[in-house]
């Protein structure tokens, strides 16, 4: 839903940013963005060394920038503000790495999606908080959504009817 969110729109702003705990945990949504605007020809230029330790970055076809950034250094979450952040593994950034994102948006009015799922300790902690506080109406406009695991059609084809949920 993340890369999705991106997705859909990526063609109202140059800069996007996804951050998450490591370059690793960034991966995943990024390949999705790469696999579907490779098919639409969009790519410009890629970035996407084999170490899943560095940086991934592309340039789409109009100049529009994406790029991942670790959280594990907030000082990291500097230069060019960007118009869109996916917070990837949202639970496992701390809540210093939230308040910088938001702090970053703020000069562009950009938005904000905070993916993951909910860890063990993760239900006393600042994402559980929010979650808690966007799923009902609010004075940040925020919005809260709880999806399982089979909707992610990605990884689980068939849904709820997946082999590999079926096994769980």
């Amino acid at each position: 839903s993340a890369a999705m969110e991106l997705i859909a729109r990526h063609h109202l702003g140059e800069l996007y940013w996804l951050v998450g705990p490591s370059y690793e945990l960034c991966r995943p949504e990024f390949k999705y963005l790469v696999e579907f605007f490779q098919k639409l020809d969009a790519i410009e230029s890629l970035s996407m060394p084999a170490s899943k330790h560095q940086p991934c970055s592309m340039v789409l076809k109009g100049g529009i920038e994406i790029a991942t950034i670790t959280a594990q250094e907030t000082q990291k979450l500097a230069g060019r503000a960007p118009d869109g952040i996916l917070g990837c593994e949202a639970a496992q950034l701390d809540f210093e790495a939230f308040l910088k994102m938001l702090g970053r948006l703020s000069e562009k009015d950009g938005w904000l999606w905070l993916s993951g799922t909910f860890e063990n300790n993760s239900y006393l902690s600042w994402y559980s908080e929010y979650y808690e506080k966007w799923i009902v109406d609010n004075d940040d406009d925020g919005k809260a959504f709880s999806l399982p695991t089979w909707e992610n059609r990605a990884v689980y084809p068939g849904g709820w009817d997946d082999p590999k949920i079926i096994e769980l």
